[in-house]
Formats: structure tokens, C-alpha cells, sequence
């Protein structure tokens, strides 16, 4: 008897990758250093395991209809960190388009804990608007109804103590040796808790950053550093006086402060837009990728932390160049690259600028998977956004699939094998994986099962296409005319992939995007005949329980087996379509053991696979003759005979492989059985007309092994 148990296995697995348990080799899976899971480590696990870092959890944002009416084309932010009070002030010149042809007001997203304080066209005359601030709501009033061939240019003033929101929010905090720390990390909805914004990411726009810092202190944003202010296409030259005044006023009394610019000309969503001030040490390197052409790396790092950060950053050129022969060119080329430091145990991958926690400089290379899955995250989350949060798994699903690929790169494809094995940890999920939109839970859309099942539904579309469809679909999808630099859709990808493949894939995405379930199966096998028959007969049940968005329908996959003989192993596929599966499959000898998904390619849980006795034409279960009449209307007949005493079983199976019906018989001596069906469910519901699948199972009282048969009757109305 062969005992697999695929979900403790992959728990045991889970925690030795964790804590690092494994031997240089894990079942032939070479490992170089521990794999921390990216959903543990990056911020919004870190938030979830440690439920005093939750701020506001259940403080869902409305979205305001009239929001709908305009697009931002540019935001033009001025911030002045105030690292004495904790506080910021802030000015900014936002560009806006109507939609619509009565546009009467704008709609931000601001926190009522912080101040708004003006509101003005930024126009020659400078007009003051009136505004209301309530329920997280900045409400502009225009004096005249914009429309869809306007140009909006508001200028606003605020100010304010941010209070930690979400996973995060802005937060002023002091490291051990007293140096001070400003950070931003705003997903999914906190960017409205410290600056005025459509907090929507499906609304990506453009952004010139000029950060006020004090003297000694490095401010860094999204985007390329420059030495001036940054150019506003939207601002006009007369205006730029009212601007600077508007500056001058908010920095009368902060002396100190000097200013840091940074151009953001690629569109990217609020939610990625960052803020990250400390006193900082950079360390510059170079990529150059296969045409010649250059990328500015720079890591903010605090000088403590230098020597460190220099052996954990290293790799970086090498994961952008297998990052782009990946996923195709990197998506703001004209910028940088790099990481800023915070004091947090998370990461954030905003654009050009990854937030990254100090805890992670080890100086040994431990967190690199974390390193290439912020770094995928450019291309996938940053280039192409979620249209909401209910697909973030195109965004998480991806980047950890990237860490397994990366090691397969690497450490080769037994370390991909594991890594998916550990990340397959079915109890700690719920729900499907594109997710409900009505959650006001932000944690509810950043579950585990976002990251590893993502992963795993990735994982599965490479066994389902092969891998040179599955890797040119990584490339061409975030390149996309439509997709890239904005917004898609789980239906967006899944109709991207179908176009690329030329046919539906609708079975297979239905099944492991939307429904809550994943196949339970139950497993039996046994040779035919005597020692040198050679066939093997294979029984597979799919145990789960019903699901709310497929019902009973039994999942469908193709499952590879690996037989093992003693004249060599044969791997072979098995078409996985009903609840109820058997067949035949010839063999080059007895048949010692099998083995379920050899390479890792199926998420499912196995509780059990039994290898009973081998038939013997005398020991089977004998069907004495065809069910009488068959095809029945009222009653049919089924009958059999067995060599041994025991109690038997009998099932009815519809051809979807549901069983419709069960009995259970009374221990017997060796001899005849029958049972007399009236074409009724087990709830006595008449059945449709039809063929049918009945097995009869005969188990011995004397523990030994069970004996089967299988027939089929037609049932008539």
C-alpha cells in the first residue's frame, strides 16, 4: 500500500523553506540559501501576520460617481516634510480632462484627518474655488460646467499629521540610532490618507515630484532625478509666478529645507506614486542590456547598512537582463532602477523606486526571490495594472510565479518543483481567485492564496500550452498596445492567451479562477492478472465537495502518471473529466508502484492511493449477466457473483462521473448478489433517461483486499 499525502507534504515543505530546514539537496533540488514566500515578507503579509500593524482595516473608501466624469493627465505634486512634527505640507497643480460635457465639480480623495485648505484655477487671474471637506471627500466647485474639450488646471494646498493607514499609509518614524525615516507605501486605497488624488488605479497619469527635505536628508520619488524643477506640459508660463509664491509661502519657516526633483513620464496609478525621505547613502551601478543601451541602478541605503547592501543588491543586473529576455524590454528605461530603504519588515514595488525593508540586508543573498519579485512587478502590476482589486492576482499571482521561475533559472527545475509544492497549502485559503468586488476588507485582496494559488494557475497554463506559447505569452502580453502602461482585466489576460493560442481556454481558467474548490482525489490501482500481465488498472474518484460557482461538476485536467517496473518507468497521461474515472493501461511489466503528477505540475491533494492485490480471473467479482431489462423504465435488475465473503457495495454513476446512488449490503457468505433500481437518485428524485456507470465492490470480511466490476445500464422514460 502507497500512502500520498500531497497537502501535509506540502505544509512539511512550506516550513522547511521558511526556516530554512533543507539539506543542500531536497530530493535532487539543489538550494543555495533559504526561499523566504513573498507573501510572508512583502508588505501586505507582513500586515496580515501581525495584526498590530492593521490600521483602519475595515475602512472601506467610497467612490464618488462624479469621479467618473474626469480623467487626471498630469499631477504636479510639491511636498515639505516637516521631520520635527511629523507633518506634511503640500501644494499641487493637477491637470484634468472632462468626460462629459457637465462637469460642474472635481472630486478628490483626501482623509478629513488632514487639511485642505485651497483650491484655485491656475489660471493669470488665480480664481479661489469654493470646496467642501467631508466623509474623505474634497468637493471643488467650478464656475462654469467644463467639457470634454477643457483643460483643467487646479492648484490646491493642504496640510496635515498622516495617521497610518491600510498596510501602511505615510509614516514619520525614528530607527534605533535616532535617525528619522518618512515613508509612503499606499496600496490599496491609502494614497487619500496624505495627498488629494483620485485614489482609483485605473486612472494613471504622469507625475513631476519636487520633495522639501531638510539639510543632509535625501528625498526619493518615482521616476528619473533631475537637477531642476520638473516641466509641467500643462502649466502655462504666466502662471509659474503664482506657483512659486504659492511655494515660497508653504517653506517661510523651514529654512533648511532643500529640494529633490524627480519626472515620472510614464503613466503609472496612484497607489504606485511614492514618497521616501531619510539620510541616505547611494550606490550607483550600471545595466546595460543586449543592444548597448544603459539603466541607471541606485539603492538609497542608510550608511550603517552599506557594506551589506553591497553584496545583497549585486545580483541586480543580472535579474534585470533575465527579466527582459523574460518578459521583454523594461518598462521605464529612460529612468532607473533601484530600492529605498524603510524600517519595515515589507516591501512595495513602486515604480523605479522599490520600497524595501532594512531587515532584509543580511549581506548573504537570502532574499533575492523578494529582490526578483518586486523587480517582476514592473512589468507585471506597473506596466499593466489591475483595472481594480478584485484581479490582483495579475499582479501577485505573477510576481511570485517570477521567484519560482527565477530559481528554476538558477538552481534548475527541481527547485521550481518545490517551490510550487510549498506554496500549495490549501487550508490557509478561501474564496475564489479573482476576487469578490464587494469586500470592505483590504486584507480579503491580498490573501495568501492571491500570491500562491496565482502562481500555481500560471504554472498550470505552462503544463497546458507548453512552454514556448506559455513564455512568448509572458512577453507579448504586458507589451500589448491596449494593455500596456494602463489597465486589464483577468478577462483581458485569458482572452490575450486564447487569441495567442487560437482556441478556448475557457475550461481550463473557469475552473481555477472562480471556483472555491480544487480536486480532492481518491486514488486506486492494481495490475491484472498474474506477475507478467501488463496492464495496470486505475481507478480515480474526485472527492471534493461541491462548489458554489460549478456545483458537482468534476474538475478537468489532463493527470500525468508515472508507472514503475521493474523493466523501467513509463510516464503516461490520464484525462481527467468525471467525478468517477477507470482505465486500462498496458504496462512493460508488473507494475510496482505509481506516482501521481511526477513533475509537479497539478494542484490537487491526493489523501490517498491505495495499490490493492492483483486480480486473478478467479478472485474477480463476476457480473452474471447483462442488468435485466436494460435498457428499464421501472425497475432494473443488477447482479452479480463473488468468490468471497464480505459486504459489498454497489454505486451508480451518471456519465459526468456524479454518483447518483449508493447501497451498502449486509456481510454474505460467497455467492450471488442483486440489486433492484428504480432509476432514483439517493434523495428519490427520478432520474433523466439515460446510460449509466454502476461499479460493484466487494470487500472480504477477512481484511483482505476488494474486489470490483464495472457495467453499464440505460435507463428509459
Amino acid at each position: 500500500m502507497t500512502y500520498y499525502l500531497r497537502t501535509a507534504t506540502a505544509l512539511a515543505i512550506g516550513l522547511m523553506c521558511a526556516w530554512g530546514l533543507f539539506p543542500d539537496t531536497v530530493f535532487g533540488a539543489p538550494r543555495s540559501l533559504d526561499t523566504p514566500d513573498s507573501w510572508m515578507f512583502e508588505g501586505k503579509g507582513t500586515a496580515q501576520r501581525h495584526p498590530f500593524k492593521i490600521f483602519d482595516p475595515d475602512k472601506t473608501p467610497t467612490t464618488h460617481p462624479s469621479q467618473d466624469k474626469f480623467d487626471i493627465l498630469h499631477y504636479a505634486n510639491y511636498f515639505v516634510l516637516d521631520f520635527d512634527n511629523s507633518a506634511l505640507r503640500g501644494t499641487q497643480l493637477i491637470a484634468i480632462m472632462p468626460l462629459s460635457s457637465d462637469v460642474t465639480e472635481i472630486v478628490l480623495d483626501f482623509v478629513d484627518e488632514m487639511t485642505f485648505t485651497s483650491a484655485a484655477l491656475l489660471t493669470p487671474d488665480y480664481e479661489l474655488l469654493a470646496f467642501t471637506h467631508d466623509e474623505d471627500h474634497v468637493t471643488i466647485t467650478l464656475p462654469y460646467a467644463a467639457s470634454a474639450m477643457d483643460t483643467i488646471s487646479l492648484l490646491t494646498t493642504f496640510e496635515g499629521v498622516p495617521q497610518p493607514d491600510g498596510i501602511y499609509g505615510f509614516q514619520f518614524n525614528e530607527r534605533d540610532n535616532g535617525q528619522i525615516v518618512a515613508a509612503s507605501l499606499s496600496e490599496p486605497w491609502s494614497a487619500r490618507t496624505w495627498w488629494p488624488c483620485k485614489d482609483d488605479p485605473n486612472d494613471k497619469t504622469t507625475y513631476g515630484t519636487s520633495i522639501y527635505v531638510p539639510e543632509g536628508t535625501t528625498g526619493i520619488s518615482n521616476g528619473a532625478e533631475l537637477d531642476s524643477p520638473p516641466e509641467n506640459p500643462y502649466q502655462h508660463d504666466d502662471t509659474k509666478s503664482i506657483v512659486d509664491d504659492t511655494l515660497a509661502s508653504m517653506l517661510s519657516d523651514m529654512t533648511e529645507h532643500v529640494p529633490m526633483y524627480w519626472q515620472e513620464n510614464h503613466p503609472i496609478s496612484t497607489y504606485h506614486f511614492a514618497v521616501t525621505a531619510s539620510e541616505y547613502e547611494r550606490l550607483d551601478d550600471i545595466y546595460v542590456d543586449a543592444d548597448g543601451d544603459t539603466l541607471q541602478i541606485t539603492n538609497f541605503v542608510y550608511p550603517d547598512l552599506v557594506p551589506m547592501a553591497e553584496i545583497d543588491f549585486a545580483p541586480i543586473p543580472q535579474m534585470l537582463a533575465w527579466c527582459e529576455d523574460t518578459f521583454g524590454p523594461y518598462p521605464f528605461p529612460d529612468e532607473k532602477y533601484g530600492h529605498v530603504l524603510f524600517d519595515w519588515q515589507g516591501a512595495m514595488e513602486h515604480p523605479t523606486a522599490v520600497t524595501y525593508s532594512s531587515q532584509f540586508m543580511t549581506g548573504n543573498n537570502q532574499y533575492n526571490t523578494i529582490i526578483v519579485h518586486e523587480m517582476s512587478h514592473q512589468w507585471f502590476g506597473n506596466l499593466v495594472t489591475c483595472a481594480d482589486w478584485s484581479h490582483i492576482w495579475l499582479h501577485e499571482g505573477f510576481a511570485t510565479y517570477t521567484e519560482g521561475l527565477w530559481r528554476e533559472h538558477t538552481l534548475g527545475a527541481g527547485s521550481l518543483k518545490w517551490f510550487m509544492y510549498a506554496r500549495s497549502i490549501f487550508t490557509w485559503w478561501s474564496g475564489p481567485l479573482v476576487r469578490h468586488t464587494t469586500s470592505d476588507n483590504p486584507w480579503y485582496y491580498f490573501d495568501t492564496l492571491i500570491y500562491h494559488k496565482g502562481a500555481w494557475v500560471l504554472h498550470m497554463l505552462r503544463r497546458e500550452i507548453g512552454d514556448r506559447d506559455f513564455f512568448e505569452i509572458l512577453r507579448l502580453y504586458t507589451q500589448e498596445r491596449s494593455l500596456a502602461y494602463g489597465t486589464a482585466t483577468t478577462t483581458d489576460f485569458v482572452r490575450f492567451c486564447e487569441v495567442y493560442v487560437r482556441h478556448s481556454l475557457s475550461t481550463f481558467f473557469d475552473q481555477w479562477l472562480y471556483r472555491e474548490t480544487y480536486p480532492e482525489l481518491d486514488v486506486r490501482w492494481a495490475n491484472n492478472g498474474s506477475e507478467t500481465e501488463s496492464s495496470v488498472w486505475i481507478e480515480i474518484d474526485q472527492t471534493q465537495p461541491n462548489d458554489p460557482f460549478a456545483g458537482d461538476a468534476p474538475f478537468v485536467f489532463d493527470l500525468d502518471i508515472r508507472l514503475e517496473t521493474p523493466a523501467g518507468d513509463l510516464n503516461r497521461v490520464i484525462k481527467v473529466d468525471r467525478r468517477h474515472v477507470i482505465v486500462t493501461l498496458d504496462a512493460p511489466a508488473h507494475v510496482e508502484n505509481i506516482v501521481l503528477d511526477p513533475s509537479g505540475w497539478m494542484l490537487y491533494t491526493a489523501d490517498i492511493v491505495t495499490a490493492v492485490e492483483p486480480f486473478a480471473p478467479e478472485t474477480r467479482v463476476l457480473l452474471l449477466r447483462d442488468p435485466e431489462p436494460n435498457p428499464f423504465s421501472g425497475r432494473g435488475v443488477i447482479a452479480w457473483t463473488t468468490p468471497l465473503g464480505g459486504g459489498d457495495e454497489l454505486a451508480v454513476y451518471d456519465t459526468r462521473g456524479r454518483r447518483m446512488r449508493k447501497w451498502s449490503l449486509s456481510p454474505a457468505e460467497p455467492g450471488s448478489r442483486s440489486v433492484a433500481w428504480d432509476g432514483r437518485d439517493h434523495d428519490g428524485r427520478r432520474l433523466a433517461a439515460g446510460t449509466y456507470v454502476y461499479t460493484v465492490i466487494s470487500r472480504p470480511t477477512d481484511g483482505g483486499a476488494p474486489l470490483r466490476s464495472s457495467g453499464k445500464i440505460t435507463l428509459a422514460r
